[in-house]
């Protein structure tokens, strides 16, 4: 069963490396050869990712840092030093929902909504104030869509069942 679930996890990322590869604002993370990702986020570095991020949540993809540093943190915070690189990488960290959850249709929409943040947003806010595309946040029939964030709120607990099968299975 882990297995089928990581295959989706990878088969998503998978598509969005291929869809995002041309991408001139967006730089895909290495992939060493003789390692494997589990795929449990899909992380690119994005210019402006904070406007990137309030475009995807206003249409419905949760987009996000998903951590913070480690030396953020109040138990570590003695220990921060300065570390341009690792600032420069949070700067424009963003992760996608790539989980087995996320449907063909669903990466689809994502990848119609990456691809139209610099090229076809409208420049219409919605009521937070968040730039939407005039076209992207709706379906067919106008409705607006919510990919991700609904239905990952209703699978939470099984998401941590499956961290910790994945955790007791590791060596």
């Amino acid at each position: 069963h882990t297995n089928e679930i990581l295959k989706k996890h990878r088969d998503n990322s998978a598509f969005y490396r291929k869809a995002f590869r041309d991408i001139s604002w967006i730089t895909l993370l290495r992939e060493d050869d003789g390692f494997v990702s589990s795929s449990w986020l899909f992380t690119m570095m994005v210019k402006d990712a904070e406007p990137f991020m309030e475009y995807m949540k206003a249409n419905g993809v949760m987009a996000s840092k998903v951590h913070r540093r480690n030396d953020t943190h109040p138990v570590t915070r003695q220990f921060r030093r300065p570390l341009p690189n690792v600032d420069a990488f949070y700067e424009q960290m963003v992760c996608l929902p790539v989980g087995w959850w996320v449907t063909k249709e669903d990466r689809e929409y994502i990848v119609k909504l990456v691809r139209s943040f610099r090229s076809g947003v409208s420049g219409k806010k919605d009521a937070k104030g968040a730039v939407v595309d005039y076209y992207a946040g709706t379906d067919e029939k106008g409705k607006g869509r919510n990919v991700t964030i609904e239905r990952a709120s209703k699978i939470l607990p099984d998401i941590l069942r499956l961290r910790d099968v994945i955790y007791r299975d590791l060596p």
